[in-house]
């Protein structure tokens, strides 16, 4: 950083101003650019630019996009993946909840199997020993709400915490 009250010189002022002038972000520049790009275009045309797919193509390129999802694509593992969190999503495309590729949370759709019912955006379904690969029933809570999930977490919390202190102090469980 230059001390206050440092001034360039006229010289250095007129080398820095031109450095400007032929930075890629300038303007100038962009123009210069583009008008060599248009005059490309002219002489040797492209065969991307302005091409529009026929019907037919259309057709095509849909039918091969479509052969490679789910059960025809080379990767498919029966509808069943994991996230990088550590949850498993079920595919059900049909499904109210499922997200843009068709997936569901497999915990979510073990508690609305046990309940009968589609579950809420705003219910939470909590894995009670903290294993978010376990969804069987036994180990999944509901919580109405996330405030709700959140006091649970943080009463465990507490009753570990508890539970630590009064070994230190007595010591015994």
């Amino acid at each position: 950083m230059l001390p206050k009250g440092f001034k360039h010189s006229k010289e250095t002022k007129n080398k820095i101003a031109k450095a400007n002038k032929l930075s890629h972000s300038s303007i100038e520049y962009r123009k210069k650019m583009s008008e060599k790009t248009k005059n490309y275009i002219k002489v040797f045309g492209s065969p991307r630019l302005g091409k529009k797919h026929n019907e037919d193509a259309k057709r095509k390129i849909g039918l091969k996009s479509k052969q490679r999802t789910g059960k025809l694509s080379g990767s498919w593992k029966g509808g069943r993946i994991k996230t990088y969190d550590g949850y498993i999503l079920i595919r059900k495309p049909n499904h109210p909840f499922s997200g843009k590729r068709g997936y569901v949370l497999e915990h979510r759709l073990v508690m609305e199997k046990e309940l009968g019912r589609y579950l809420t955006k705003k219910e939470v379904v909590h894995h009670i020993d903290g294993n978010i690969e376990n969804n069987s029933i036994n180990n999944l809570e509901l919580f109405s709400d996330f405030g709700a999930h959140v006091r649970n977490h943080y009463s465990e919390k507490k009753r570990i915490m508890f539970r630590i202190l009064h070994k230190a102090r007595f010591g015994r469980g």
